[in-house]
Formats: structure tokens, sequence, C-alpha cells
């Protein structure tokens, strides 16, 4: 999946891309005992410093992967894109679930920002890492892809706000992908990155 993204050139933030993404919620039907536990983890995450919010998303994550055999049942799948669960809005924490179906990726982005978790449930999956080329007050304007690598069950990934990387399930992999992803809530909109050229702009991602 890796040579998806050859680096013969520059990517650019976008201010309209597509990301074959599909955005549902299971937050109003959860287990009322997985409802408590994942509520636990947002209250813990809100009420760390932010110096310290990098190593608590990872444990958090971590920690989560007790209840691993009752999350991966809630995955869903659709093979018009992957699917991102919201599990638990929090006033300032995201908890997600997402489905991807072998070949399924995510656009080119950041995070708006601030950091982020995700640990892989099952599957093989993949993340391609970009650097940066030219960079505003916001982060950056153009990347070029850099490392690609495969992500192993039960790896918990921490990923900087500004940082930009695409990730999705593998082609060969021989089963879908399930990952849960911890996202605070950003002071902006996340940016995406696309081959054309077009002025800078926001996109969810």
């Amino acid at each position: 999946m890796f040579e998806t993204f050859s680096a013969d050139g520059a990517w650019q933030r976008e201010p309209q891309l597509s990301s074959s993404c599909l955005e549902r919620s299971l937050s109003s039907h959860l287990p009322l005992p997985l409802r408590s536990t994942l509520q636990r983890c947002v209250d813990r995450i809100e009420q760390s410093p932010a110096a310290g919010r990098a190593r608590v998303l990872k444990e958090a994550a971590q920690e989560l992967a007790a209840f691993d055999s009752i999350l991966l049942p809630l995955a869903q799948f659709d093979p018009q894109g992957y699917v991102r669960l919201l599990l638990l809005e929090g006033r300032s924490v995201d908890l997600l679930l997402m489905g991807w179906m072998p070949g399924q990726s995510s656009a080119v982005h950041d995070h708006g920002g601030e950091p982020c978790a995700l640990r892989i449930l099952q599957g093989e999956a993949w993340e391609q890492i970009f650097v940066s080329l030219d960079e505003d007050h916001q982060g950056a304007c153009a990347v070029e892809p850099a490392l690609g690598r495969k992500l192993e069950v039960g790896e918990t990934v921490i990923r900087a706000g500004h940082a930009v990387h695409a990730m999705g399930c593998a082609e060969t992999s021989p089963e879908p992908l399930v990952s849960f992803h911890i996202y605070p809530k950003r002071p902006r909109s996340p940016f995406v990155y696309g081959r054309s050229c077009r002025p800078a702009g926001p996109k969810a991602s």
C-alpha cells in the first residue's frame, strides 16, 4: 500500500478533499458498563494537564485493551469507505472505533493542532508519515511522503497535532482492520492534503 504515496512531488493542503469516510454514532446505544468505562477514560483525559496529555492518551488507549472483546463486535464496515463510529463524545475528547475493509485508507491529514492516540485491535494496518516542505503558523502547507510502516495488532501510537499522516487497511490483510482512536477537540479543523495546488483551507478528517 505504501507505493500509493510515491515521492514524486509535494502534496498540497486542500480546502475540499473526500476521504471516503462514513460518519456514524453508537454513543446512545452502548451497553451501560462499557459506557461507564469509556466515560471514566474521558474524564481522566480531560482532567489531565496539557503538558502531560500525550502520555495520558497513550495510557488510556492501552488500558482499554482489556475491553477489546467487547469493542470488536461493535465495529462497522462498508464497501463505500471506512467507517468512523463515535463511541463517546466528551467536552473536549471523542472516542471512536474505526472499521476498514482491505484497501481502504484515510486521506492524508493532520489532527488540528492536538495530539491523538490510536490502537490497533485487529487486521493488518499500515501508516504513511509525511514530512513538511513548507509551513505557516497553522502547520504544514505542503508535504511529501517519508516513512511507511506496518502497525501491529495491540500497538498504540501517539501522533502530534501538526503531524501529517495517512493510514488504512493493507490490501493483503486477511481480515478487516479495526482501530480505536482518542481525539481531543481541536483548536482548528484538521487539514487534508492532495496532489493539486489550491488555496489552503481546513477540512475535517
